[in-house]
């Protein structure tokens, strides 16, 4: 069963449990559709990196590995990378690895 992540737009119960707006849930991408129909949400790129990561402990490799299941360009310079991976857990990058 194909699971995604889905970010409620409105404070919304999903299996018992209150969800406010901004949330992210893994579900069954099932689940998702009534959210998405009556706009209580959407389906989120999921996301593999937790957003309190602290990448300054993290060897390069890692890093990389990070970025490439980002779908962030995994070449570079070390500070770099941190900069995409924090950007992508706010969000805010649209760099993908060429190719993808």
């Amino acid at each position: 069963m194909k699971k995604v992540n889905l970010e409620f737009l409105k404070d919304r119960y999903y299996k018992g449990t209150l969800y406010k707006a901004g949330e992210i849930v893994e579900m069954p991408h099932s689940d998702t559709t009534a959210y998405v129909e009556f706009r209580a949400g959407k389906i989120v790129q999921k996301k593999t990196v937790k957003k309190n990561t602290d990448y300054d402990n993290l060897s390069y490799k890692e890093i990389q590995t990070l970025c490439k299941k980002n779908g962030i360009a995994a070449v570079g310079k070390r500070e770099d990378m941190i900069e995409a991976l924090r950007k992508f857990d706010l969000g805010e990058n649209e760099q993908k690895k060429e190719g993808a």
